[in-house]
């Protein structure tokens, strides 16, 4: 019997398993994958053996076959490859391939522990946030609530953005004060938080205060887990840049937080600000430093270029207009 044909035979016998998880579609991919693969394993043995030419079969052996993971909800009770029970703090182990007496993680039931354990940290260190960490003045802000006077056609492209139909993963929302920039924000952090996904709200003040005080050896806890939380958390707003001192601290942290977020797939990040990126680069230049000379900011400036859309938010004050309309009712 042949590699391929005993890997039919062993397939018939999970099979019954697999089709409780996986679409038709899927298992005829993985039963094709695999059956390829150990055709090309049985020639890179020829191969080995002076039967084959080794040249021609040597890249095409290195391509492991497709193995789909078990999603986080299942009703599977045991592994459909290594047999092991279905458990959300522990996996199977399979005998490695390559490496006699290796033990190796599952390739179908270990991403979905490890999900659910990363998943569990999120939550846990999001919890010393209250969550999200929306503002209290915020519960009532959606897209739905943003004023008809405000900029609809802003509104219209952050609701893109929200749904990942803008192809960035970065937004910087920038304007006069009153705008709606930070209502945008967090209708954007709300959308996420109803599909699932993990999402936190930060002040830029609120940001370097909690690193500030970790380095001192203050509030330590606090600090790491914030700053584990910005450079994992699903969907970040970090609101008001550009207000805080321009000092080398804040610049470095800054720039660590962008590349830190932009350089991981799944993560979308947005700033607010009352000033546009050129506004910020010049902001940060130091003092010592002509116009036009690179410095530490332009760098940061530079990076957040490259990975945000940038979309200025015009029209009326909408904050004066609310506080207007609260002071006319207060007198009626």
């Amino acid at each position: 019997m042949s590699e391929a044909q005993e890997h039919d035979r062993n397939w018939e016998k999970w099979e019954k398993y697999a089709r409780q998880v996986f679409p038709e579609e899927t298992l005829k991919k993985m039963k094709e994958s695999r059956r390829a693969f150990w055709e090309r394993t049985k020639k890179m043995e020829k191969a080995l053996q002076g039967e084959q030419d080794e040249e021609n079969v040597k890249e095409e052996s290195n391509v492991m076959p497709v193995i789909p993971e078990l999603p986080r909800s299942t009703t599977l009770k045991v592994c459909p490859l290594c047999k092991y029970p279905i458990q959300d703090d522990a996996h199977g182990w399979l005998r490695s391939r390559t490496v006699p007496g290796k033990a190796v993680p599952c390739h179908v039931c270990t991403p979905r522990v490890r999900a659910i354990k990363a998943s569990r940290t999120l939550a846990s260190k999001m919890q010393m946030f209250g969550g999200s960490n929306i503002p209290d003045f915020a519960a009532t802000w959606n897209f739905a609530s943003y004023p008809p006077e405000g900029d609809l056609d802003a509104k219209e492209d952050v609701e893109a953005f929200a749904a990942r139909r803008t192809g960035w993963r970065g937004l910087y929302l920038w304007g006069d004060g009153g705008r709606g920039k930070t209502s945008l924000a967090i209708s954007c952090l709300k959308e996420a938080l109803q599909r699932g996904e993990s999402a936190l709200f930060l002040r830029v003040s609120q940001y370097l205060r909690y690193l500030k005080q970790a380095e001192l050896g203050l509030e330590q806890k606090t600090g790491i887990a914030l700053l584990d939380l910005a450079f994992t958390v699903q969907w970040l707003v970090v609101d008001e840049i550009g207000i805080e001192n321009p000092s080398e601290y804040s610049i470095r942290q800054f720039y660590d937080l962008v590349e830190e977020r932009r350089g991981q797939r799944g993560l979308y990040t947005i700033f607010t600000s009352n000033c546009s990126i050129d506004d910020l680069e010049e902001r940060w230049r130091p003092k010592h430093a002509a116009p036009g000379d690179y410095h530490a900011g332009s760098r940061v400036a530079s990076r957040l270029r490259e990975y945000c859309f940038e979309l200025e938010i015009v029209g009326v004050n909408l904050r004066d207009r609310l506080n207007r309309k609260n002071n006319s009712d207060e007198a009626m």
